[in-house]
């Protein structure tokens, strides 16, 4: 009743303050919502965080299983963590794709899910391409490694290595040439084994010159030779 008294004796005061009241109930509000929600946002985040733990940890212990049927768990672990609302996740997926190397399509389809949320890593990019090679097909990862480098991702030693030594291998000198000289370009310095495979190659193409240059290149770049290059320049 005092109350209502003193509202009504003290009304065209109370009216004049009252828009700065709602004002101040209008930041308020939200203020308070963020301080409650917060930790609840916190809570959830790290219970994700586990469950994609979880996960990954499952897809890791899928490598021992054979080819097939690792593909195929794989898959259904992607399914569960899209089930239980769990964001795309670029390091389950590529790992999906490295299990599922016997089936080819299976691993591009898993690819172009990262491509089509502007997830496409050079982790998932590493991944496609040890999947290509492994299945065979060469042509493939080159296109492969051209849309990693037209997407201004940096080759790396994980992601060319494999591709320069499948091209020394199918005996591919030219293409390998230039594949070589390609990753040159973007900085990448060779390693020893790669030297390696373009010596063995250029010798068993009876290429005195290649050879010659590709042997300065190795020296400049490692001036000490291991034992396993030593025996590639003594085949070559």
């Amino acid at each position: 009743g005092c109350c209502c008294v003193c509202w009504g004796a003290s009304w065209p005061r109370m009216a004049r303050l009252f828009p700065l009241f709602c004002c101040l109930a209008a930041f308020a509000a939200p203020a308070a919502a963020l301080r409650l929600g917060a930790p609840l946002m916190r809570t959830c985040d790290a219970s994700r965080r586990k469950a994609a733990g979880r996960h990954l940890r499952q897809l890791a212990e899928l490598q021992a299983l054979p080819a097939a049927e690792a593909c195929e768990a794989a898959q259904a672990t992607l399914a569960n963590m899209r089930a239980e609302g769990l964001p795309l996740n670029v390091d389950a997926v590529s790992r999906a794709i490295s299990l599922c190397g016997c089936e080819l399509p299976v691993a591009e389809s898993l690819f172009e899910s990262l491509v089509a949320a502007g997830n496409d890593s050079e982790g998932a990019y590493s991944c496609l391409l040890r999947a290509q090679l492994g299945s065979g097909d060469l042509d493939r990862a080159l296109v492969t490694f051209r849309r990693m480098l037209q997407r201004g991702i940096a080759p790396r030693g994980r992601n060319a290595s494999p591709v320069l030594h499948a091209l020394c291998a199918a005996g591919r000198q030219v293409d390998a040439m230039r594949f070589s000289g390609r990753l040159v370009r973007h900085g990448l310095v060779l390693s020893q084994e790669d030297h390696a495979a373009l010596l063995l190659l250029h010798g068993s193409r009876a290429s005195p010159r290649q050879l010659r240059r590709q042997l300065d290149r190795l020296l400049r770049e490692h001036s000490t030779p291991g034992a396993e290059t030593a025996a590639a320049i003594e085949a070559a």
